[in-house]
């Protein structure tokens, strides 16, 4: 996909790129330079250890996106693809959840 830098140095990220990386408006991303690429990496969402009646808890610091069927299915679908080829390259990887 194609975009443009304004003169500001700012990149506009392409709507169905924010969606499927499910990127908000003000969302913080790790940028990056490898190799003469640019890498921009959507940071993990940030946490906190929260008390309750049941022990301790994680819990998002801010609100966190709605996790959709589809976008389950997505997640899943791109681990196992993961898993797959790090088994053919003898790689050890752990399912998410399993």
């Amino acid at each position: 996909m194609r975009t443009t830098i304004d003169r500001a140095g700012r990149l506009v990220v392409p709507e169905p790129v924010r969606g499927k990386l499910r990127i908000r408006a003000g969302a913080e991303v790790d940028v990056d330079e490898r190799d003469g690429v640019i890498e921009i990496r959507p940071l993990a969402a940030l946490v906190r250890v929260a008390e309750t009646e049941t022990g301790p808890a994680i819990e998002a610091v801010e609100p966190l996106p709605v996790l959709t069927d589809d976008v389950a299915q997505e997640l899943a679908t791109r681990d196992a693809r993961a898993a797959r080829t790090y088994a053919r390259l003898g790689i050890a990887h752990r399912l998410v959840g399993a």
